[in-house]
């Protein structure tokens, strides 16, 4: 950062912890607020897509357990349909259809299941991306904290001044 003020001239006396220069460190502070603001962002960002995996999550989940009860229903059916057969009342193509009725939803409840199971896998790389990308802006943000108290010149120890550099 440029320098701002001298403080403290060459030749003054100084106790620890007292300033010597004062440094121009607004580029650096813009920096460092602009970079807090894209974290909380972030983080909030982070907040709502868990929100939205966890719907699209127990909307499938809901889906499936509708499938489950479906195939209980065409299960009776395919039951309902032999029982007819026997007693007269219903023909082969009744019990076909019935069976076929079933073996469908049993593979649409199948396809359900992995596609719930991708979208488990998918919700995890997606937050564990997202909580990387967060931990690496709040390694910057540190890093520009860092930067920010280390452009305090101050005394390390009481003393005299020896040099300074007067060119603001």
């Amino acid at each position: 950062s440029p320098i701002k003020n001298v403080v403290t001239a060459a030749g003054g006396k100084v106790k620890a912890g007292q300033s010597i220069l004062t440094l121009d460190k607004s580029a650096v502070e813009h920096d460092y607020a602009t970079l807090k603001f894209q974290l909380e962002t972030k983080r909030s960002d982070i907040a709502k897509l868990k929100l939205d995996l966890n719907k699209s999550y127990f909307d499938i989940q809901s889906n499936n357990d509708i499938k489950q009860l479906r195939i209980g229903n065409l299960i009776d059916a395919v039951e309902n349909a032999k029982r007819l057969f026997k007693a007269g009342g219903g023909t082969r193509e009744d019990i076909e259809q019935a069976e076929l009725n079933l073996k469908v939803a049993q593979l649409e409840k199948k396809q359900l299941e992995n596609e719930i199971k991708n979208k488990q896998q998918t919700m995890q790389l997606e937050e564990k991306d997202a909580e990387i990308a967060a931990a690496i802006q709040e390694s910057d943000l540190n890093e520009l904290q860092r930067k920010l108290n280390l452009a305090n010149v101050v005394a390390t120890r009481t003393g005299v001044v020896t040099y300074v550099n007067k060119n603001i």
